[in-house]
């Protein structure tokens, strides 16, 4: 048992809860701060005569801060009568109580509070009392967060949580009673593992460990040296992962409740004396529904198992996330038994923790096997969108290495760590774009100054709006098309959320700059449009419909004017079409087909211009495919096919007349696609035309570049050779309709090959191992129609690992989600008809919880309603086979038990199982 007395520090502030009155002034109130500090001194010396003088002498105490003197004292006879030496002749002495508790002792103290070991009279059990010390009563933050600690564990219910029994404020002294582990800290194991294995922690980490604050604990050490072996050995590792395993379920069911701990770190993980692990401590804690009590800037906590996230001080960055992050480094100083971030200094503690990456676990002890120490880097990436989505996935990780099985966790591959590289270093690569940008405007501004009394002014002003359009159109470039292609690439959220983020701030510097001149209406207007691009790609709904808005009243206002050539009105039909995206990609169908209709009308304007720009016709072919596309969804199947078949005929007159322009090539091939997925099955014929002529055009090349108008699909983005696999496998799937399976399977295997050499040359490429898996998908179902059900399960086995995959790194994307319950309806399917009913109706569940996701997603996409239907319907029916089954089982038994011959009755499954196929 410690042997340390109470220190009371008590700041010298306004005292925040004291009855100083209305008129207090801010000088009476400091004086009586430091007259409480001096009373704490008398008192904590056990002079009451001196204290009761003290008191006598200064009389505006009892005045103004009756209500803390209670407390002081009540703390100060605590301190003392817990940590004086028992003395064998004053046996009679009753220990200090506090309420229902009478206190044996101090066990621990920390930041937060102090805890003794005490007795509960009236159920006379042992428990451990968690105390606030007098100086955090003076301010009121300290007491929210004493109060959000106690109610956050108190709202826990977990086998390996600290329960908490009770709360309660006695004399201004605020307490809360929990169970009493005997047993040890994770910190006290770890200094025994450093034992076991001859390791010390270096010097530089002991001078740390001083600066900063001690953890409170609710564990009496009672329970002799651990159990654990040596982390050099294979043993040593599993007993540490098993413990983990129990901490990441316990912090997972406390993210379930909307509780964050915050301060995950190894002594606030408790032993005891069985082998058993507890969280405690939940101090830092936010809860779903509790404000906020850490400030903006301020970082709170142990530097070393602090994520990035934390020590930016940025607390709405913070979520679930940030304890994965402290957990895994918990687990690498375990099992290194070094921490992975030291240092002396704090301040370069943090900067080592939010910029630098670790030494590989294995580098350090040699025992960790490869997958292990692969589970440790993914839980402490970071970028936080790198970590687990979730504890239970950590915990799930974790029991896959324990049972030898392929863990979910994967190594990164040299592209994502220049991506991350690209991460660590953005400030360069940012003040970089910042540098050409404002070389650019500067140079343009500077030739306007110089030319100002000069007969070149007209001139120079042309050069300066020359340089600011390179301007804006190097930070979109650089913030919008980058992040595009940023897009499809895994692991690079962080970097391409920044990218936009810089470029959006750019925009919303030059709004401000140029709202107040008439000169530059033009190029706000752009700025505006360009602004909400960038906004609608971070997700900021509001922001992005805000700026399209006023986009769109910039460019008719100058129109109206007489001011608005060709490109103007371009550029307006575009502000409305992407507005009408940004409606239908959060379900304003009603809203999304009035800005498609209109957009339509504006971009024929353009058209029908002798100086129509190059591109409008691309521009408006994209526009009738979104809005057929839109159509189509809603159910209006056949307006949607008139208004496809009209803008294929109309840019195929263009692209043959002008196959210079391969802009319009691309829009044409997309307009083919979208239009042969939807005649598939009642115009097959059509269909099949559409796909063999994208086929021959794909075979010829065309441009890949984006643009920035909003589209409804990654096709574009796209090599060549995957555009023209797409093609291939869209036509095989339509081949296989139509009883053409020998050249459809060709075609598929054509398609997967190809696929398979694009995610080999770029493996985090999310659009192509999308298309892949799609073409494993269509080859399955091929197969399946020949009757190889063996061959069609490995197929679609294939497409439902890639699709997993995909679909626990993106659960954003309501298409994703439809395709994987595609897939696994079609498992069902063989499932059904192999006689595998249990494993059928496992299938045919998780199909119908992803494709109830999709629906929610994108409640007004009629066809995620109808494949959420057939799903159920497949469902029904196998759960009533299960039932004959089990009903014709319990017959032939019945049958069996009496006098005669035992009858079996079989029942034949549906002949009307479908399986998907994906265009």
């Amino acid at each position: 048992m410690s042997d340390q007395t109470l220190t009371l520090d008590l700041p010298r502030l306004p005292i925040n809860e004291a009855r100083t009155g209305d008129g207090a002034s801010a000088e009476l109130q400091e004086l009586l701060a430091e007259l409480l500090d001096q009373y704490a001194n008398v008192l904590e010396n056990g002079d009451e005569t001196a204290a009761e003088e003290f008191l006598r002498a200064h009389p505006e105490l009892q005045a103004e801060a009756s209500g803390h003197l209670e407390s002081l004292q009540l703390l100060c006879r605590m301190s003392r009568s817990a940590n004086k030496p028992a003395d064998p002749v004053e046996t009679s002495s009753r220990p200090p109580t506090l309420g229902d508790y009478e206190l044996q002792g101090e066990i621990g103290r920390g930041g937060m509070g102090i805890v003794y070991e005490a007795t509960q009279l009236s159920l006379r059990r042992s428990v451990a009392l968690k105390v606030l010390p007098f100086a955090a009563v003076l301010n009121q933050d300290q007491v929210s967060r004493f109060r959000n600690e106690a109610h956050a564990a108190a709202s826990l219910h977990h086998p390996h949580i600290v329960p908490v029994y009770a709360v309660g404020c006695e004399r201004g002294v605020h307490y809360y009673s929990m169970q009493l582990i005997n047993g040890n800290t994770l910190e006290q194991t770890l200094d025994e593992l450093r034992t076991i294995s001859g390791d010390s922690i270096s010097s530089t980490v002991t001078s740390l460990t001083e600066t900063v604050d001690p953890p409170s604990t609710t564990v009496v050490n009672r329970a002799g040296s651990t159990t654990l072996r040596s982390v050099r050995e294979r043993d040593g590792v599993r007993a540490i992962v098993k413990m983990f395993v129990d901490v990441a379920d316990a912090i997972d069911y406390a993210h379930e409740q909307g509780v964050i701990h915050r301060d995950i770190k190894p002594s606030n993980l408790l032993v005891d004396a069985a082998g058993k692990v507890w969280v405690a401590d939940f101090g830092l804690a936010r809860c779903r529904d509790a404000g906020n009590l850490t400030a903006e800037g301020k970082a709170i906590g142990t530097a070393r198992y602090m994520s990035p996230e934390q020590i930016a001080g940025r607390p709405q960055e913070v979520d679930h996330r940030t304890d994965i992050y402290s957990l895994g480094i918990t687990l690498y100083e375990l099992l290194t038994l070094q921490p992975a971030f030291a240092g002396s200094c704090r301040q370069r503690l943090l900067q080592t923790v939010e910029f630098e990456t670790p030494v590989a676990p294995r580098r350090i002890n040699a025992a960790i096997p490869m997958d292990l120490e692969t589970i440790i880097l993914k839980a402490i990436a970071k970028a936080k969108d790198e970590r687990y989505a979730t504890c239970g996935e950590l915990a799930e990780d974790l029991r896959r290495f324990l049972n030898g099985q392929p863990t979910l966790a994967r190594r990164p591959s040299r592209v994502d760590l220049a991506f991350r590289w690209a991460i660590r270093h953005r400030a360069t690569v940012m003040t970089s774009l910042a540098v050409m940008m404002l070389a650019m405007v500067g140079f343009g501004v500077a030739t306007a100054i110089v030319s100002h009394h000069s007969s070149q002014k007209d001139l120079a002003i042309q050069e300066a709006r020359h340089h600011l359009d390179q301007a804006h159109s190097a930070v979109e470039r650089f913030g919008g098309l980058m992040s595009d292609r940023l897009a499809s690439i895994q692991g690079t959220d962080e970097l391409r959320r920044e990218l936009l983020t810089e470029a959006r701030d750019y925009y919303v510097d030059f709004v401000r700059y140029a709202a107040t001149d008439r000169g530059l209406r033009a190029e706000l207007a752009k700025v505006q449009f360009l602004l909400g691009a960038t906004e609608s790609k971070l997700g900021n709904v509001v922001p992005a419909e805000a700026a399209y808005h006023a986009a769109i009243d910039g460019f008719q206002n100058l129109i109206d004017e007489g001011q608005g050539d060709s490109v103007m009105h371009e550029d307006l039909a575009l502000s409305v079409h992407n507005l009408a995206a940004l409606h239908k990609s959060n379900g304003r169908y009603k809203e999304a087909i009035a800005e498609y209709e209109r957009a339509s009308v504006l971009h024929e304007r353009v058209m029908d211009a002798t100086d129509a720009p190059v591109d409008a016709i691309s521009h408006w072919g994209a526009t009738q495919t979104n809005y057929a596309t839109l159509l189509w969804e809603s159910g209006e199947t056949e307006n949607a096919a008139r208004r496809l078949r009209n803008a294929e005929a109309k840019l195929d007159r263009y692209a043959s007349d002008s196959p210079e322009n391969l802009h319009t090539r691309q829009q044409l091939i997309e307009c083919r696609n979208t239009l042969a997925g939807l005649l598939m099955e009642s115009d097959p014929e059509e269909a099949e035309r559409l796909l063999r002529d994208n086929i021959d055009s794909l075979a010829v090349g065309f441009d890949k570049d984006a643009t920035v108008m909003s589209g409804e699909n990654q096709f574009s983005s796209l090599s060549p050779e995957c555009q023209l696999a797409i093609a291939q496998s869209n036509l095989a799937s339509l081949l296989g309709i139509r009883q053409q399976t020998e050249e459809a399977i060709q075609l598929t295997r054509a398609s997967i090959a190809t696929f398979e050499d694009a995610v080999q040359s770029h493996p985090t490429d999310v659009a192509v191992q999308q298309q892949l898996a799609i073409a494993h998908n269509n080859h399955g179902q091929l197969l399946w129609r020949l009757g190889t059900n063996l061959e069609a399960r490995s197929a679609f086995i294939e497409a439902e690992k890639v699709f997993r995959d995909l679909c626990a790194a993106q659960t954003h994307d309501p298409q994703l989600l439809s395709r994987f319950a595609g897939v696994l309806h079609n498992l069902g399917v063989l499932d059904q008809q192999q006689g595998k009913l249990d494993n059928a109706v496992q299938r045919l569940t998780d199909a119908m919880e992803f494709q109830a996701l999709a629906v929610r997603m994108a409640p007004f996409h009629q066809g995620y309603r109808q494949y959420l239907e057939r799903h159920n319907e497949l469902l029904d029916q196998i759960l009533r086979q299960l039932k004959q089954q089990t009903e014709a089982t319990q017959e032939t038994i019945k049958s069996a038990d009496g006098d005669g011959p035992p009858v079996m009755k079989t029942h034949a499954a549906s002949c009307k199982e479908r399986v998907y196929v994906f265009t």
